[in-house]
């Protein structure tokens, strides 16, 4: 017996090595290939470019997220200033919440697989750095800690009962989006899963119940404190509100309607391939065929009546176990809300109620697996009191097969076309600039957020009409007002008194008075075509 148990052991812990040694090989050919776009690194800028913590946590306010993963980046820039740094960070973590997967989750091996080359673990939180890898790492290793801790005769202390409360702490502070998460797994956290667990160490559940919430209120002061027009508040619900107080009811259902739409496109997130601009884009709501019907959104009511037959499934999967019924729906609930009232989002935000469903699914199915190993050798198959559970259990596998099927297909498009195709035109811009030795002339940008992925590529301030001062990362609030560039780009040359290289992400049309403008070379963007650069040499008559 003991034997069995160490070679099942060795058999799993090779197949985890295999399994992240082929993601790492992926997608470290794709993080490499990758043209990173300002989301990106402004977040690398920010930090980098903060000269102490104080000041990386006022920077942040153009951010509207918490600070875990810009601490992180603020360590990292004191190694290296080169943003390919970040990437393997970024790629490392990624790589460890694959590993999470293949040894610690109670799915099937064909389902290991296709969740470490989904669409949201390979492309949006792998190769496409940001923030929300961490948190995808912290969320599974709560679902491992959990399935550990919950196992039958696993020995707890202190320090192993506290360990779930940091991780969700740690989760609440890595974005907005994992707070809400982190909120729906204390459901799950909170209540004792049996007698033993109630008894045990009691200061030390409180303690943790007090650290996550603390934790909790740290997230919200710091994502408060964003600029208004920087970034979520943008989209207040104000906006539906009418002059006198009110609530337009019609631009409500519509919001509410596309709110609910966004459970889909992050269960089935397929590409519109044929788009001019297919990332983020929904293969089903791309499609114009019957479009409207009498006036109706045929493919927007479809949308949302999947979205909520999939959480109706998914209530049907978990009602023998309240307390993660109680988090899936409370998390969803959360998430939804945020987009309504805040932030509409795009396909990177959507993803986050996708992971809260494999986390919901995690946890069930190890507690069906407890379920299954309490029962005696001699009654297995389980009664047939328990045959609805099995029945259960097969359902939600085939379910979860199938959304993983779509993901993994969406992935490898998504990586296909971003090792072929320019994401942004930001490195090419910079490499054009690097190549022609043209980086020690004044650089003039516009407009500063897509111009800013350059500044990070070349480590050079550029100046920035809108803040009208020389800068790295973007703080000026969101803008796509060009009226009066020119004259703009006029006084900035003539100042200047030498040649002045200029980026704009759209084609100069207008001859500037005593300015004479010569167009260097055009870099395109495709996944990101608004970050397609136009490089002028500008010289004063």
């Amino acid at each position: 017996m003991t034997l069995s148990v160490k070679t099942s052991s060795s058999r799993a812990a090779c197949f985890s090595v295999a399994l992240v040694g082929l993601f790492v090989l992926v997608t470290l050919s794709g993080v490499l290939t990758h043209e990173m776009w300002r989301d990106e690194l402004h977040a690398w800028m920010l930090a980098r470019d903060s000269h102490s913590l104080a000041q990386l946590f006022s920077n942040l306010r153009t951010e509207g997220h918490p600070g875990l993963w810009h601490l992180s980046l603020y360590a990292l820039s004191r190694i290296s200033r080169d943003p390919l740094l970040m990437q393997v960070f970024h790629l490392g973590i990624a790589a460890a919440s694959v590993y999470l997967i293949a040894r610690f989750s109670p799915f099937s091996l064909l389902q290991k697989c296709l969740l470490a080359f989904g669409y949201f673990n390979i492309y949006e939180y792998a190769i496409i750095s940001r923030s929300y890898a961490m948190g995808v790492f912290l969320i599974f290793a709560f679902c491992a800690c959990m399935t550990r801790l919950e196992a039958p005769k696993t020995r707890t202390t202190p320090y192993t009962q506290f360990a779930p409360f940091l991780i969700l702490a740690l989760t609440a502070n890595t974005s907005v989006y994992r707070l809400f998460i982190s909120m729906a797994l204390m459901l799950y956290l909170v209540p004792p899963t049996s007698p033993t667990h109630k008894s045990s160490y009691p200061y030390t559940r409180i303690s943790g119940i007090l650290f996550v919430v603390s934790a909790w209120l740290i997230c919200l002061l710091q994502v408060s404190q964003i600029t208004r027009g920087q970034g979520a508040q943008r989209y207040a619900f104000t906006d539906l509100s009418t002059p006198l107080g009110g609530v337009e009811l019609l631009p409500v259902i519509m919001r509410a309607a596309t709110t609910l739409t966004q459970i889909w496109r992050s269960y089935v997130p397929m590409p519109a391939l044929w788009s001019d601009n297919f990332w983020g884009t929904n293969v089903l709501e791309a499609v114009d065929v019957f479009q409207l019907v009498a006036g109706i959104d045929v493919t927007e009511v479809f949308t949302v009546l999947m979205s909520v037959l999939f959480v109706v499934c998914v209530c049907f999967f978990l009602k023998h176990q309240p307390k993660l019924l109680a988090t899936y729906l409370t998390g969803t609930l959360l998430l939804l809300g945020f987009s309504f009232v805040f932030f509409e989002g795009s396909i990177r935000h959507h993803g986050h109620l996708f992971i809260l469903l494999v986390a919901c699914l995690w946890l069930s199915r190890a507690g069906f697996n407890r379920v299954v190993s309490a029962a005696p050798e001699s009654h297995r198959p389980l009664p047939n009191i328990d045959m609805d559970l099995v029945k259960n259990d097969n359902r939600q596998q085939i379910f979860l097969t199938t959304l993983l099927i779509f993901h993994v297909c969406a992935g490898a498009l998504l990586v296909s076309v971003d090792w072929m195709k320019p994401f942004s035109g930001s490195r090419r811009a910079a490499d054009y600039i690097l190549d022609h030795q043209l980086e020690d002339f004044p650089i003039f940008g516009y407009l500063d957020r897509e111009v800013s992925s350059i500044s990070a590529y070349l480590d050079k301030p550029v100046f920035y009409p809108d803040a009208n001062g020389f800068g790295t990362f973007w703080t000026t609030p969101f803008n796509r007002d060009w009226t009066g560039i020119t004259d703009a780009i006029q006084i900035f040359v003539q100042e200047q008194g030498e040649p002045t290289i200029l980026i704009l992400t759209k084609p100069l049309e207008l001859q500037i008075p005593g300015v004479d403008i010569e167009l260097l070379t055009r870099s395109p963007g495709k996944l990101a075509p608004e970050e397609t650069f136009y490089l002028y040499r500008a010289d004063s008559r």
